[in-house]
């Protein structure tokens, strides 16, 4: 006599399940994993190139990023430059005139924001302009909330309010400096909720315009630094150029096409991807020393971005 044999299906976990998800992400939110982790390596290159004004570093980045991408919408991405004039040219009047107004101001945005980081560096700390990047996260996904009407489900409620108590943990030291800072993460914060009410143009040709707008705000400014041009040599138009593609045109195209579908918060969670990897960097490259303070309140804002990042 045989005996029925009855097949046993192992139920997935909620572990394995949640990894499913992750290895299904779509690539607008791959596309913001991807650029913050790209930033978060950005000390290296700021390392190297230490021996350099922080003014010289940021005038030919945003130059360079400028006629990179002017010299590629002007050759092989001419179709598509002219495709977009006449996409804005059809638009009627008024939309037309918001969206200069916005490209503008959010060109303005990002020449303020670069402005003011550099300030903060050289005359507050470094700290200080660490700690502006941890507040904007939570700027932005609050403005999201109330600017752009966006909702927010209670899993980025609680990422925003673990990442909260994590920059509290961490700002003690920065309160003195607080308008500098607020300055430095609001301006930022303003950049990512304009991209969301910009007319949906090329996004490449969209950067072009607003590194030019950038340009003219901060190039009229180098002399005022009066930086010591004796020190530039190869080595630093080299990192200049690696800054200029690796760390500012390619990040801020992946940021604008993740935010042409993701809201405004899961963006923002997104950003702490940046300072949690300068963390792990400054223990294992360059041995810094780190309290059990600041590495629970790490450990916070890591979970906020996993968080963030299931659920999806």
């Amino acid at each position: 006599m045989k005996v029925a044999q009855t097949k046993v299906y192992a139920t997935p976990s909620k572990f394995t399940n949640n990894f499913m998800k992750l290895s299904k992400i779509n690539p607008h939110y791959l596309a913001g994993i991807t650029c913050f982790s790209i930033w978060g390596f950005l000390p290296i290159v700021i390392k190297s190139l230490a021996g350099y004004a922080s003014p010289q570093i940021l005038y030919f980045r945003v130059t360079f990023a400028f006629i990179i991408l002017l010299a590629i919408s002007l050759t092989v991405r001419k179709k598509s430059l002219l495709e977009n004039l006449e996409k804005f040219k059809a638009l009627d009047k008024n939309l037309r005139t918001k969206n200069s107004l916005l490209i503008v101001f959010s060109g303005i945005l990002l020449a303020v924001n670069w402005l003011v980081f550099i300030f903060i560096v050289n005359n507050v700390g470094v700290q200080a302009g660490t700690f502006a990047y941890l507040i904007c996260p939570i700027e932005t996904a609050l403005l999201g909330y109330l600017i752009l009407r966006e909702k927010l489900s209670p899993k980025q409620w609680i990422a925003i309010g673990l990442s909260s108590v994590a920059c509290v943990m961490l700002g003690q030291d920065s309160l003195p400096n607080l308008g500098y800072v607020l300055l430095t993460s609001s301006t930022y914060a303003l950049f990512l909720i304009t991209q969301r009410r910009i007319f949906q143009f090329d996004k490449m040709t969209l950067l072009m315009v607003q590194l030019a707008v950038a340009c003219i705000i901060i190039l009229p400014l180098y002399s005022f630094f009066n930086p010591n041009l004796e020190k530039l040599d190869s080595f630093f138009f080299g990192m200049i150029l690696l800054l200029a593609v690796v760390f500012t045109i390619i990040p801020l195209f992946l940021n604008m096409f993740a935010l042409k579908e993701l809201t405004s918060a899961s963006v923002a969670i997104l950003m702490y991807i940046n300072p949690i990897l300068n963390f792990i960097l400054a223990i294992l490259v360059y041995q810094e020393v780190v309290t059990l303070f600041q590495s629970v309140a790490y450990l916070l804002i890591a979970s906020a971005v996993l968080l963030n990042i299931l659920n999806k």
